[in-house]
């Protein structure tokens, strides 16, 4: 029963946290915003205190992977629920993507990213 909800909380935490920063932070339309990093924080902080307890908290795979070496190091602890730490995250964030992605083709949600490197940089022109 344990590992069920620890996975259950790890995936959904990450997913809200990996959709809230895609949503917030990595957009147009949210460019400028100097208000994500509360959106981010809040999303951390209300994952940590009620997942916490449950799984760890760590809705990261290399902060689950850190937490679970420091213990199996220093506390005589096991390496048997890294599995959670994961691939709760990673499934997590995968939805996240895909529900990003989702986004949109809704109507009236006309999303576009972020400025990337422009695709004319570094190549020779033409005369």
């Amino acid at each position: 029963m344990y590992a069920t909800s620890a996975l259950v909380i790890e995936i959904l935490f990450t997913l809200a946290l990996v959709l809230v920063v895609l949503n917030v932070a990595a957009t147009k339309a949210t460019e400028g915003n100097s208000y994500y990093g509360l959106a981010i924080g809040f999303t951390i902080l209300v994952g940590a205190f009620a997942g916490g307890p449950i799984s760890g908290g760590a809705f990261n795979p290399a902060v689950g992977f850190g937490a679970t070496l420091g213990s199996a190091l220093f506390h005589n602890g096991s390496w048997a629920d890294l599995w959670l730490y994961l691939v709760g995250p990673l499934v997590g964030g995968a939805i996240a993507a895909g529900i990003y992605g989702l986004q949109g083709w809704l109507p009236g949600t006309a999303r576009q990213p972020l400025a990337g490197p422009d695709p004319g940089v570094g190549q020779a022109s033409r005369r």
